[in-house]
């Protein structure tokens, strides 16, 4: 049996679970009698007015009645909101991110989490296969709506190979039945050339869009890959010709689907639209962007924002803003440099746009959310016209581990900044952090 640890890690100050003499380094053992394996649980036995969490504090159990008014926060937070432990993908996906790392990586780095709740909770794609009918029945009954999944292929045998497995449900089957009981999904379907695109594609597309309404959107991404592959399947990335193809192949859907659903669907990752050498669709085509975080639609929204913002009042340029260099990834790059035109216009002064490829990754990657430490030394270090010693260096904080000031390759910022005798200021990844990256701020009243 899988041991659960729900061990807290703060206690608001003057909040219910405060006043019933609740302690950060407690764990929680559970609430009403009934154990708890995570959040999920927590969340439904505190929901009453009133109930009994037993505890234990350095080897003694406690008994704590707690009581509150209904829309009071019990003032809560736990160290993990999974108790029993994160639950590990056991595929073998032939383009699995994870086996594409580098040696030597944060060990955190190489978890392959393919847990429901976090699809649940955070918005995680998960593939479902090593969900049981209780861990299903589970879902209905908590109602954890809308799940992230991805599907990849809704051809068994082709997902199968996808998913580096012999055998496992088909996920028609899974989909259906969380439709059935009132279960929305958001899906994916990462593309790999020659495996699960062209007629495949259109295929698993169609056959997804038959569980509306409860499937929300389909997102299609490329493939992508570093020079670190362990896995010996030949698969390359997408070239432009496809990227064409699967544009096209989208549009013809998206039209079918608006006329039949009211709804595109189905969407492209930004990624497809830089391959092909086309602009992006204009904001209204996305539909309030329902899969943002998947790199669909980013671009388009990030250019309103900023149009959006500039709107808002007077802007100027910060004088002291001079000699700023902005770092950002190859396909960000693409993005961002009309954005600091349109800036330049406005503000007269100039940000410079440092392009990183990726040397650590290698493969074709070229994410902003990628780019390591040493791949912007060598960056700094190449550049015509190196940027002034003592002047800025803006990255946008994507490039860093959450709440850390490290980059992926273990490179801390301040290395970083001492290695390109620059100042390094971190942005947030938004329009906000652009216009602050450029030395903008809103004209005082």
């Amino acid at each position: 049996m899988v041991k659960t640890v729900a061990k807290v890690k703060n206690v608001a100050v003057g909040s219910p679970a405060a006043k019933a003499g609740l302690m950060a380094g407690d764990t929680i053992l559970g609430v009403d009698g009934y154990e708890m394996v995570d959040i999920i649980d927590w969340r439904l036995l505190t929901s009453d007015y009133s109930f009994t969490v037993y505890a234990e504090r350095e080897g003694k159990e406690l008994e704590l009645c707690v009581y509150r008014d209904e829309m009071a926060d019990l003032g809560v937070e736990f160290e993990d909101i999974l108790f029993d432990g994160i639950r590990e993908c056991a595929n073998r996906c032939v383009f699995c991110f994870v086996d594409q790392l580098p040696d030597g990586v944060r060990d955190s780095l190489c978890i392959k989490d393919d847990d429901y709740r976090l699809s649940f909770l955070q918005g995680n794609f998960v593939t479902l296969t090593n969900c049981s009918k209780r861990t299903l029945d589970r879902i209905v009954e908590f109602r954890m709506s809308p799940l992230y999944i991805s599907v990849h292929a809704t051809d068994p045998v082709i997902r199968n190979s996808l998913l580096g497995r012999k055998s496992t449900r088909p996920i028609m089957e899974v989909l259906g039945y969380l439709k059935d009981n009132g279960i929305e999904m958001h899906t994916q379907i990462v593309v790999v050339p020659g495996m699960n695109d062209g007629a495949v594609l259109k295929r698993s597309v169609e056959e997804l869009s038959t569980l509306r309404p409860g499937l929300l959107s389909i997102g299609v991404v490329p493939v992508g890959l570093t020079r670190h592959r362990r896995i010996n399947e030949q698969i390359r990335s997408v070239n432009e010709t496809e990227a064409k193809d699967t544009l096209d192949m989208i549009g013809d859907l998206q039209s079918s689907f608006l006329s039949h659903f009211g709804t595109r669907l189905v969407w492209a990752s930004d990624e497809y639209y830089l391959v092909a050498g086309r602009n992006f669709p204009d904001d209204k085509s996305y539909e309030g962007y329902v899969q943002l975080e998947n790199g669909i639609g980013l671009a388009r929204s990030l250019s309103g924002d900023v149009e959006s913002l500039l709107s808002e009042g007077t802007w100027v340029s910060d004088p002291q803003a001079s000699n700023t260099c902005l770092v950002t990834g190859t396909d960000g790059a693409r993005v961002i440099g009309p954005l600091l035109d349109k800036i330049e216009v406005l503000s007269g002064s100039k940000t410079d746009l440092i392009s990183v490829p990726s040397i650590y990754f290698g493969g074709g990657v070229t994410v902003t959310g990628l780019v390591v430490g040493s791949d912007i030394i060598t960056a700094v270090e190449r550049m015509d016209g190196r940027p002034t010693a003592g002047g800025r260096l803006v990255i946008p904080d994507v490039m860093l581990r959450d709440g850390e000031d490290v980059f992926l390759d273990g490179m801390k910022v301040a290395e970083v900044a001492r290695r390109c005798d620059m100042e390094l200021r971190v942005v947030s990844t938004d329009a906000s952090g652009l216009l602050e990256a450029a030395g903008m701020h809103r004209k005082a009243v």
